[in-house]
């Protein structure tokens, strides 16, 4: 009866003491997650291995601690070894354990497994270390005795402290994939911004270079043709040139005359093309932007007989912010294009406004031909530079096609659209509509 009391007196002390182990293991476990928020760039798995070998020794002591990784090649690699027997004896033994097959049990179980050692005394404990998707890796605990028998909350507490690191595994791998990621991103991101720079140097070299060509064809082209055409009207205007000759000179002039026309409409849509024109707005009168528009084209019309109409709304001195020169120019051209496809009949310019509520004032333009019209669904096409309905047209009427190019793009820069209406032989009719800023005009306004 003694003996009975003593040994239960025995058991329930070592029961107590298990029991504190156990709670301290817990505990340990618990403390366990808070080293989640340490791993970063720097951590590897050596770092998480030896947080677990700590944590392992609050409850149970090993001789010897071995963790192997499972790498791409699909093979167990022993990374990790802390203890008393060797790695050679570690690596002996793990293959003899390989040999009888613990080695594959312990991987398809997923929980601890314990195996008496084969080349000494002692037991082999076993733990696979896995990820919700993949294995990991491997714990191996040498120790003196069963533990996993002897005492019966360490395979729980193990198992539990190996899920976590193989958790933490996981996550370091995952860390370490994006780390990789974003520093691929950032080399990739280094490379565009190099190659950005570079590309903005070269824009910006071909920008200058593009200014210094159009100031240089501006200079050079128009300086000689200019003097060409002052001393052509010179020559024209003496007295001992022949009718046949002063002919010649006055080809020759108009010739010089269309060229720098030509310069003009190009520069102009290559500045408006590239945002170098900024639209410099002035108050305006209508009625005179349309005057002087239509009055530089009246000799042309002139010299082909045909009439030069303008049709104005009696509101047409209302004033506008505008750029007056700019708007000029745009109506010009399209004068310009309806006098050339027009051989006989007239060419009427008509302005109304639209609308003039508030302080924007809605104002119609149409410039309207009995010329040779043409085919409204190639209108797009024509409003590109360097385009003509077919090709004799350029031997037969001259220019480069840039006069509507350079019309619809002042127009749509302004905020309208330029639109047409033609039927062929029958004439054609250009129409946009802009909106103004009213405003109020001077007496010496100009």
């Amino acid at each position: 009866m003694e003996k009975d009391i003593e040994y239960y007196k025995r058991r329930t002390e070592f029961l107590e003491k298990e029991n504190q182990r156990t709670l301290l293991a817990l505990e340990e476990i618990v403390n366990f997650d808070s080293y989640f928020i340490s791993i970063n760039e720097n951590t590897d798995t050596s770092d998480i291995y030896r947080r677990t070998c700590s944590h392992l020794n609050m409850f149970t002591d090993f001789d010897t601690i071995v963790f192997q990784n499972f790498n791409r090649e699909n093979m167990f690699r022993t990374s990790f070894c802390m203890g008393s027997h060797s790695n050679d004896e570690v690596e002996n033994e793990i293959q003899q354990q390989i040999e009888n097959r613990s080695y594959a049990r312990a991987v398809n179980d997923k929980q601890c497994i314990a195996v008496p050692l084969v080349n000494s005394d002692g037991w082999m404990i076993f733990h696979c270390l896995y990820s919700k998707s993949k294995i990991l890796g491997m714990f191996i605990g040498i120790h003196k005795e069963n533990i996993l028998e002897t005492r019966h909350a360490i395979p729980q507490l193990i198992s539990v402290l190996m899920t976590k690191t193989g958790h933490f595994l996981s996550l370091l791998q995952k860390y370490s994939r994006l780390h990789d990621e974003v520093r691929e991103l950032q080399v990739e991101v280094q490379r565009k911004n190099t190659e950005l720079k570079t590309a903005n140097m070269q824009a910006s070299f071909l920008e200058e270079a593009r200014k210094q060509l159009l100031a240089n064809i501006s200079h050079e082209f128009r300086t000689p043709l200019n003097a060409i055409i002052g001393l052509l009207d010179l020559m024209r205007d003496s007295e001992n040139l022949t009718p046949e000759y002063r002919d010649y000179i006055k080809t020759a002039s108009l010739s010089a005359s269309s060229i720098i026309s030509l310069i003009d409409e190009l520069l102009c849509y290559v500045k408006i093309k590239s945002s170098e024109s900024v639209i410099n707005l002035h108050p305006s009168s209508v009625r005179e932007i349309v005057e002087t528009s239509v009055s530089k084209e009246s000799a042309k019309a002139h010299k082909k007989n045909l009439a030069l109409e303008i049709i104005l709304s009696s509101e047409m001195e209302h004033g506008i912010l505008t750029d007056p020169n700019l708007l000029c120019f745009a109506l010009q051209k399209l004068i310009s294009n309806s006098i050339k496809f027009t051989n006989e009949g007239k060419v009427t310019v008509n302005v109304d406004i639209k609308d003039d509520q508030s302080d924007l004032t809605e104002v119609y333009f149409e410039i309207k031909d009995t010329g040779i019209g043409l085919d409204a669904g190639n209108f797009d096409t024509l409003c590109q530079p360097f385009t003509q309905e077919d090709t004799s047209t350029t031997r037969k009427f001259e220019g480069m096609g840039m006069g509507l190019a350079v019309a619809s793009l002042i127009i749509e820069n302004m905020g309208g659209t330029l639109q047409c209406e033609s039927k062929f032989n029958m004439g054609s009719k250009f129409f946009f509509t802009l909106k103004f800023n009213s405003c109020f005009l001077g007496e010496n306004l100009k």
